[in-house]
């Protein structure tokens, strides 16, 4: 599966081995800055933003 050019075993090891504020990150959202140009998914340029529960 692919999202963005992040497949599921990368966006796994991120969330992992992120920590954030001490707390293992509990949310992840990836946006495929290509698609919201209109020029498809999956053609790298993803942006990661980490959020952790405060």
């Amino acid at each position: 599966v692919w999202y963005g050019g992040v497949d599921a075993a990368r966006v796994t090891e991120i969330v992992d081995s992120h920590v954030q504020h001490g707390r293992v990150v509990e949310g992840l959202v990836i946006h495929d800055m290509n698609q919201r140009r209109g020029n498809g998914a999956g053609t790298g340029g993803e942006n990661l933003e980490v959020a952790g529960k405060s």
